[in-house]
């Protein structure tokens, strides 16, 4: 064989080698990505989850039906809800925390039925 073709071999080898990393980067990188968006997608629906609780709890407190609501559990879809409801003076500190798929949310809320003030914390 002549260095000619030596050298040919040589050049197809250093750019298989280069284009075998940048194709290999490239795949890791599209990985990454996809673990983010699945975090973010699963963390939105926590996040919904809990705001959708929320809107239980508020409803179960206007119909009067304090009661249900310590240690109050609500399952929607393939979500769950922990709720507790402690009554400070008048106004209702209401605790959720979701979960969906192993993804948590926290929900921290204060409701005066009164005035209708409701400060909403999310975590």
């Amino acid at each position: 064989m002549n260095k000619k073709g030596i050298s040919t071999i040589i050049v197809i080898i250093i750019i298989s080698a280069i284009s075998l990393i940048f194709t290999t980067s490239v795949g890791f990188l599209g990985l990454g990505n996809l673990e983010m968006s699945d975090y973010y997608l699963n963390s939105k629906k926590a996040l919904y989850l809990a705001d959708s609780c929320l809107n239980d709890v508020l409803i179960k407190i206007k119909n009067n039906n304090l009661s249900e609501l310590n240690n109050y559990s609500l399952s929607i879809f393939e979500g769950l809800c922990i709720i507790n409801v402690e009554d400070k003076e008048g106004e209702k500190n209401i605790y959720i925390k979701a979960n969906f798929n192993s993804y948590y949310r926290n929900i921290e809320a204060i409701f005066n039925p009164v005035n209708n003030y409701l400060k909403v914390s999310y975590k």
